[in-house]
């Protein structure tokens, strides 16, 4: 199966009473691509990633991902798949392939990085409305 980047989009789950988004993110290079919304992706160097991402990808490549994927066999479906459940991976983040990640946001992080402000939103963590399953 051919991985179609256009369709990819964050997942909203619950952990521990919070909502954390799953969002695939590409490394290639010097560069990272995050993919925040359908069709909409924030591109970084490795100098201008969020701190809060570069701490989770510090993280993840330190923890033992024995279930590394090649790159031709990333997919819609395994791009959120955690491969072990492995507690300390669901609010950070972990290592699909070699270029390919699934990092953990909070709902006010991935927001930001759409170009909303705190101004602009109310973010409530308890909201159960699961209708929208991506970040507005």
């Amino acid at each position: 199966m051919v991985l179609d980047t256009k369709k990819l989009t964050p997942i909203k789950l619950y952990y521990a009473g919070k909502s954390i988004w799953r969002v695939p993110l590409r490394k290639h290079g010097d560069y990272s691509t995050l993919y925040v919304k359908t069709g909409f992706t924030r591109s970084f160097t490795n100098e201008t990633l969020p701190d809060y991402l570069k701490s989770n990808m510090a993280m993840i490549l330190a923890i033992d991902s024995p279930n590394i994927i090649p790159d031709n066999e990333v997919s819609e479906y395994n791009v959120f798949k955690i491969p072990i459940s492995k507690p300390e991976w669901f609010e950070i983040g972990w290592q699909i392939s070699a270029s390919w990640f699934c990092m953990c946001m909070r709902t006010e992080q991935i927001t930001s990085l759409k170009g909303i402000t705190n101004e602009d939103v109310y973010y409530d963590d308890d909201d159960d409305d699961d209708s929208n399953n991506s970040p507005s």
